[in-house]
Parts: structure tokens; C-alpha cells; sequence
């Protein structure tokens, strides 16, 4: 069997050689071996992207235009980070100790819950260099040619990490990422030199697609930032980190969407939505009327009215914050509260990501062995039925009345309506309400019960 790798360069273990170098060893792509078009390759972490696929030169045992081709087309380096760290053995010998750690030339890690297209082309800077010293060499259009072409361009999958050694780790590099599933996505802007982190490590991308909003990624380039958290990640190692900083999840109920100048975030997994701009402090949602009219079914309907869809706007409130806001119909005012949740770094490469939640913002739970309903106070209706051992959103019928509601037992023995329940964390606490029910030996005592966590029971 032919060998399709080589060896490195000798590697200096000397106490003067100590840090961190580049080594390369020449091999030959798995796409381009001998009979490689006969072979069905297996797909891990990482997959050439549809445009590798055609740009990728006819497979052949050997070239049938000369030597300069085979050297242009069929040969390609390896690179690997070579980490040489002295230290002192433990007592009572102490002696010298050379550890030798041996990297990927770059680790992805797609830390964001979609897949990624991800292109990595050389900078301008180092083209122009290559470019002079190429003048001198048989072939320089192809190497050019060659040179424009991006040095990885692959399909991360979601939640995975993919080794590049094909990446040169001492030239400059640009980068950009589009969605790999989402037919109208566009590539994102540069990140111009994607090695150099003297100036930011952190750099945040928005990701645009076409009838959609666009969505915002940040790409991290310091692994003491992740290697706490991820076990295979070490100090020395060359990694960057694609995260998704802010995922929205509509715990409500209706149907709720975060928009952006009228343009919907785009949904994947028919679940995930991410957000756009952090910087901005609010978001702006849109209820359509196919999710109002849905609700409809389970008692807590939107008005049809003239208009289509119901639109606020919400503070994304800081990590583990809450704030609120009402959504207002004809004849319906949905109270709404929303909170940032810190996500777990194991999920996340070790990055800061938080889920941005909807919720209604207070809870009526029923336990109690029969049915309640419930109305608004200062109204007739209507009248929401809550189950027992069940619990259900406190709508409001009129937006212009306080928000304070009245229950009573769901039954056929004339129990009247109790008194107003405010709603508001000022009256958090337990007492007792006596409901008349027109049996004069009959008054049962019913425990309410008011929690601070935007909830009433």
C-alpha cells in the first residue's frame, strides 16, 4: 500500500526551543487518491460544502498534464501545532521534564444549535505576499488561481467539532459564515484577520437571509476562555468558538415571533429561533392572527378586529432578569414577562449563551378537587375554566380596568363570585376567602395563595 502522508520536520525538544511552533508534512487528499471516485466517504463533523464538491479536480492516479499539475493540484500539507513546555518533575528527584503536546493546526467547534457553512480564504496581506514571491515560479496563474480559492470551506454540523489541518496556523486568514439549511441565506460579513487577537477575541457576526431578519453569532478566539469547560480544549490550542449568543423560546402558548423592521427571525428545526443584534435593548413581537385565532380553541382567543396580527415591543432584560409588557387587542390584553437564562457551558463550548424566554406573566393553578373559573374583575365574562391539579395563563378582558381577577368553585350549588384578587407582586402572600354559596350551613373556606414569581394560585 502507497503511503499518502509524510513525515514532519524534525522537532527540537532543547530548552531554547521550548513554545509553541508550526510543523507541516506533506499528504495526499482523500478526494484525490487513486480510485477514490469509486469509494462513498463517510460523513463526521464536518462536510465539503456543494461547491467543493464541483470545484474538486477529476480524480486520477496520476496527472495527464505534467508534473506542475500533480505539485499544484494533488499535493497538499498537513499542519499541526507542536507545544514544547518544560517542567520539574516531582520530588525528591526534580529533573527536567520536556512535555510535548501535538495539536490540529485549528479546531472548530459549532457550539450553535445550526449548521454552519464556514469559508476561510487567505487576507489580502498575505495574497499580495504570496503573489511576489510566486513572480519567479513556472505556473503563477494557477497558483493565483489556486490562492483565491478558500483554504477550508466545509458544512459544520450542529453541536460538533471539526480538526482542520489543512489551515495554515501562521497566515492570516479571513473568515464568514452563512446557514447551511436555509435556502435564502447570505454570507456574513469578514472577520479580516481571524488569528490575530490582539486586538478582540470576541467578534460577532450577523448572518442575513433573504425575507428574513438578520441573525446575530459570536466567534471566540481564546481557548483559556473554554478550556474549564471543555475537557478536550487546552491553553495552547488554536480554537474558535461559534456560538449562538441569544435563543428565543415563546413559553406562552400563542404563538408569539420576535421580529426585526418586519421581517421574522428565521426558524430551524421548526423550534429554534436565534436573535439578531444584542446590542440593541429591545425586541419586537408579533402575534399573527393564524396563532390568535388558534388560541381561540383553548379559551384565550386575540381579537379578529380589522388587523391581521398584534405587535409590542419587550426589554431582553440581563442575565437572570425579568421584564414585562402587554400585548392589546379589540377585546383581549395579554400580560407578558420575560426572562434571560444563563444556557449550561457544556452545551455551549464553554461561551456565554443565554435563552431569552416569553411567559405569561402570572399563573393561575387550580388545587382544589373540582373545576374554577376565573374572570377579570369589573367584567362579565368570559369565563376561563381551570381543571383541577391544572394550571392556566391570567388573561385580561379590558386593558383600561386594573388587572385584578375573581374566582369561584365550578359547580351547580350557586357559589357567587369571591372578592377582587390583585394581581401584583405588592400583594404576594397567603390568606383566606370565604365564598357564599346560598346554603346557610354551608360555608366552605378556600385557601388563596399569591407567589412573588409572577404567579397566583
Amino acid at each position: 500500500m502507497s503511503s499518502f502522508a509524510g513525515w514532519t520536520d524534525l522537532v527540537d525538544t532543547r530548552q531554547r526551543m521550548e513554545g509553541l511552533r508550526c510543523r507541516q508534512s506533506a499528504y495526499v487528499p482523500p478526494a484525490m487518491r487513486p480510485g477514490a471516485g469509486s469509494r462513498v466517504g463517510k460523513v463526521g463533523s464536518a462536510r465539503p460544502s456543494a461547491s467543493d464538491r464541483r470545484d474538486a479536480p477529476p480524480v486520477s492516479g496520476r496527472s495527464p498534464r505534467g508534473a506542475d499539475d500533480v505539485l499544484i493540484n494533488a499535493e497538499h500539507n498537513m499542519y499541526f501545532l507542536v507545544n514544547i513546555e518544560g517542567r520539574k518533575s516531582g520530588l525528591p528527584a526534580e529533573k527536567d521534564i520536556r512535555e510535548i503536546s501535538i495539536f490540529p493546526a485549528l479546531t472548530l467547534i459549532n457550539a450553535a444549535p445550526v449548521d454552519l457553512d464556514v469559508n476561510l480564504v487567505p487576507s489580502s496581506v498575505d495574497l499580495k505576499l504570496k503573489h511576489l514571491l510566486a513572480s519567479s515560479l513556472s505556473g503563477v496563474e494557477k497558483l493565483q488561481q489556486m490562492q483565491a480559492c478558500p483554504v477550508l470551506r466545509a458544512t459544520l454540523l450542529k453541536q460538533s467539532t471539526f480538526y482542520a489541518y489543512d489551515v495554515p496556523p501562521n497566515r492570516q486568514l479571513k473568515m464568514k459564515l452563512k446557514f447551511a439549511k436555509l435556502e435564502s441565506a447570505g454570507w456574513s460579513s469578514t472577520i479580516s484577520d481571524l488569528m490575530n487577537t490582539a486586538d478582540e477575541v470576541v467578534s460577532r457576526l450577523l448572518l442575513p437571509a433573504k425575507h428574513f431578519a438578520p441573525v446575530e453569532l459570536e466567534v471566540l478566539r481564546d481557548s483559556s476562555e473554554v478550556a474549564s469547560s471543555l475537557s478536550f480544549v487546552k491553553e495552547k490550542q488554536l480554537s474558535v468558538v461559534i456560538s449562538a449568543p441569544r435563543c428565543f423560546i415563546d413559553r406562552t402558548g400563542l404563538g408569539f415571533l420576535p421580529v426585526k423592521d418586519g421581517l421574522q427571525y428565521p426558524v430551524f428545526d421548526n423550534q429554534i429561533i436565534l436573535l439578531g443584534d444584542s446590542t440593541l435593548p429591545e425586541v419586537n413581537l408579533l402575534l399573527p392572527y393564524t396563532a390568535a385565532s388558534a388560541s381561540s380553541a383553548s379559551q384565550s382567543r386575540a381579537s379578529r378586529g380589522h388587523a391581521s396580527y398584534v405587535q409590542c415591543s419587550i426589554d431582553v432584560p440581563a442575565l437572570g432578569g425579568f421584564s414585562h409588557t402587554t400585548a392589546i387587542t379589540q377585546d383581549r390584553c395579554f400580560s407578558l414577562c420575560m426572562n434571560t437564562e444563563k444556557i449550561d457551558p457544556a452545551e455551549t463550548g464553554g461561551v456565554l449563551s443565554r435563552v431569552v424566554s416569553l411567559l405569561p406573566e402570572y399563573i393561575i393553578s387550580n388545587f382544589l378537587h373540582n373545576t374554577i373559573y376565573y374572570r377579570q374583575y369589573g367584567t362579565q365574562g368570559p369565563a376561563i375554566e381551570v381543571k383541577p391539579n391544572s394550571s392556566y395563563p391570567v388573561y385580561w378582558s379590558s386593558a383600561d380596568l386594573p388587572f385584578a381577577f375573581q374566582f369561584r368553585p365550578g359547580t351547580t350549588e350557586g357559589y357567587a363570585w369571591s372578592g377582587p384578587i390583585i394581581a401584583s407582586e405588592e400583594f404576594a402572600g397567603q390568606n383566606w376567602l370565604v365564598l357564599y354559596n346560598g346554603i346557610s350551613n354551608s360555608t366552605p373556606g378556600i385557601s388563596r395563595h399569591t407567589r412573588a414569581s409572577n404567579s397566583s394560585s
